[in-house]
């Protein structure tokens, strides 16, 4: 789990967070649960903004140790809003392919 002051980030799929919601005791929680998956499920135009900051904290987290000197990440081909995201937090395209499309890296001292 990576997290700052406003968000909280861990992998979910949407069973797993109908899952939480269900579990969840606070009903504040339950209800900030259940527009958050709404929100994201009607709104995947501000999927650009989570992703964002996600990543963000990603970096943030991996560059918090030390022997970490680089971040390397790579999207579909296709995926031209993951490539705006990466882009938008540094990363550089290698000018490589990986398995799943282009591959992009950032390094310790560009941030």
């Amino acid at each position: 789990m990576i997290e700052s002051k406003r968000v909280k980030i861990y992998p979910a799929n949407k069973e797993q967070m109908e899952n939480q919601i269900v579990a969840e005791k606070d009903p504040e929680l339950k209800k900030a649960y259940k527009e958050m998956l709404q929100g994201c499920i009607d709104h995947p135009d501000l999927w650009d903004w989570y992703a964002t900051e996600a990543a963000s904290l990603a970096i943030k987290w991996a560059f918090n140790h030390p022997e970490v000197k680089s971040v390397e990440a790579e999207t579909d081909f296709t995926n031209t809003a993951s490539q705006k995201v990466l882009e938008k937090c540094g990363f550089k395209a290698t000018g490589t392919m990986g398995e799943e499309g282009p591959r992009y890296i950032l390094y310790r001292e560009e941030v």
